[in-house]
C-alpha cells in the first residue's frame, strides 16, 4: 500500500512541476509537504504522520527529488521554503478548516509561475466563494 502512494505521489510531481520536464537535469525537483492540524483526535487523520512518511520514501527512492516537510503544523511561517518549490503538497481538512484559506494570493502567486500542487484527502475540498474559485 505505501509504494501505491509513493507512485502516485511521483507521477504527480512529475506531472505537475515544471521542473520535471528535464529529467536529465542534475537539479534535485524540491517538493514541499504542507501538513494541516489534527482533525478527528489522536492517530486519526494524521496529516503530518502521512506527510512525513511519503516524504521519507521520496528522499530515499534514489530519484532526483528533495521532500522537504515544513517544521510544524500548518501554512509555514518561513514563506522562503515556497520559493523555488517545484511542487507542494498539502494534507489537510478543507472547506473552512483547510490551511490554504488565508494565503490564497501568495499560494495563487507561485502556482501562475509554474509550482505544482498535490492536494491529499480534504485538501480538495474548497469552500464557496473565493477560496472555491482559485
Amino acid at each position: 500500500m505505501n509504494l501505491r502512494i509513493v507512485l502516485i505521489a511521483v507521477l504527480f510531481t512529475g506531472l505537475f512541476s515544471g521542473a520535471c520536464s528535464d529529467l536529465a537535469a542534475a537539479e534535485k525537483t524540491k517538493v514541499v509537504f504542507i501538513s494541516g492540524t489534527p482533525s478527528h483526535g489522536r492517530m486519526h487523520h494524521e496529516h503530518r504522520a502521512g506527510n512525513m512518511i511519503l516524504a521519507k520514501a521520496l528522499n530515499d527512492s534514489g530519484l532526483k527529488i528533495e521532500a522537504e516537510l515544513v517544521p510544524h503544523y500548518g501554512y509555514p511561517k518561513d514563506t522562503s521554503i515556497l520559493q523555488d518549490a517545484d511542487t507542494v503538497v498539502i494534507f489537510c481538512t478543507g472547506h473552512r478548516g483547510h490551511v490554504l484559506n488565508p494565503h490564497l494570493d501568495e499560494f495563487d502567486a507561485l502556482m501562475k509561475k509554474g509550482t505544482g500542487v498535490v492536494m491529499i484527502h480534504w485538501a480538495t475540498e474548497a469552500e464557496k466563494g473565493e477560496p472555491g474559485q482559485k
